[in-house]
């Protein structure tokens, strides 16, 4: 996959089967920081260190539905609205004898920040979002989606970040 470099920092997120995060094997930077508390995940959360942060969450093992509660992003709030939601990509995808390809199945997603890449995905955001959802089907029958562009990144994006045959 995509390592870390001087302007991209990658977080690995594995989904059980259960469609829920298993947070023992989350990855950032080689380091697991959450042990397998969904407390620290939601307490602590995630930190760009000023770059962009693409957060790959492998759905390999998940079944149809996958559950994700947003995470806080440089210690803001995943239900506030905050700029720093520019900064930041959930790339949903599966593994297959070595091929990578986008999510397919349900993606309840309760809230968070950054753009939702699961081109297709069906996503249901359960809470506020604060970024972009980009996916087959949206839908947002209780909470808002307050859209942020990665524009700050786009330069990074398109020298760093190849959309090939792994994760982004």
């Amino acid at each position: 996959g995509i390592v870390s470099s001087d302007s991209v920092k990658v977080a690995y997120v594995p989904v059980n089967s259960d469609g829920n995060i298993n947070y023992s094997q989350v990855n950032v930077g080689g380091e697991y920081p959450f042990s397998n508390d969904a407390n620290a995940w939601n307490n602590n959360g995630l930190t760009t260190d000023g770059k962009l942060l693409v957060i790959n969450v492998d759905c390999t093992n998940a079944g149809n539905t996958v559950s994700l509660q947003g995470c806080k992003i440089d210690g803001k709030d995943p239900h506030n609205w905050n700029q720093v939601a520019n900064s930041v990509i959930w790339n949903f995808y599966r593994e297959t004898d070595g091929s990578y390809s986008s999510y397919t199945g349900t993606i309840n997603y309760n809230g968070g920040l950054g753009t939702i890449l699961a081109p297709n995905a069906t996503v249901s955001c359960t809470a506020s979002t604060n970024g972009s959802v980009i996916a087959r089907t949206v839908a947002h029958p209780s909470c808002e989606i307050h859209h942020i562009k990665v524009t700050e990144y786009a330069d990074t994006i398109e020298r760093n970040v190849a959309c090939g045959n792994e994760p982004v």
